[in-house]
């Protein structure tokens, strides 16, 4: 994990933002795991114990095939790196270059939110691509979020019942009629690859 170098204030040519709550960890190393260097800053907003950041951190960079960090105010989003919210603070996307780390109160009872981080995207630069990607969890946070990416023109995707540990999260999205695909986990990496890779 270490610090990402300078963009020099360029937007990474494409974003993807990851949100996921119970059964998540399994499922964010599995994508992890299993996808190309892309082409793509990703931001994952995991909801978890503050005590297991690290730890969960570290277990992504040993099975990613780019550079993995946990999230420090300021960081400059680069192509094909992997940035991991922390918990207890919100993060935010700034101007699609770079992540700060905001306190503040729950939002749909977590913090960090799914919806806080996605609801910060602007529109997507000429040529570049927005994917919003919703995974395993209880509740609703991220479903208002990827209803936002989809109004970006961005591409909206949802873990699908059946490979869910809990569906309640992607239900959200999926009622609020803003999910373009309902994949499971394996899909979800033939999809990026087929479209993000280097």
């Amino acid at each position: 994990m270490n610090p990402a170098p300078s963009t020099n204030g360029l937007a990474p040519a494409n974003l993807v933002v990851i949100g996921a709550s119970t059964g998540g960890t399994r499922v964010v190393t599995y994508l992890l795991d299993r996808l190309p260097p892309l082409r793509a800053a990703v931001v994952i907003v995991q909801h978890m114990p503050k005590f297991i950041n690290l730890s969960f951190a570290r277990t992504l960079a040993r099975h990613a095939r780019s550079e993995v960090r946990l999230v420090q105010d300021g960081d400059p989003l680069q192509d094909g790196a992997f940035y991991l919210a922390p918990s207890d603070i919100h993060c935010t996307v700034v101007a699609n270059r770079r992540l700060r780390l905001s306190p503040g109160p729950d939002v749909n009872y977590v913090c960090p939110s799914i919806d806080v981080t996605m609801q910060s995207l602007q529109s997507p630069a000429s040529g570049q691509r927005i994917i919003g990607i919703l995974l395993t969890g209880m509740g609703r946070d991220g479903a208002n979020g990827l209803a936002y990416i989809r109004k970006l023109g961005g591409v909206t995707i949802a873990q699908n019942e059946a490979s869910c540990a809990v569906y309640g999260m992607p239900a959200e999205a999926v009622k609020l009629g803003c999910v373009d695909f309902e994949l499971p986990p394996d899909a979800i990496v033939t999809m990026l690859a087929a479209r993000l890779a280097r």
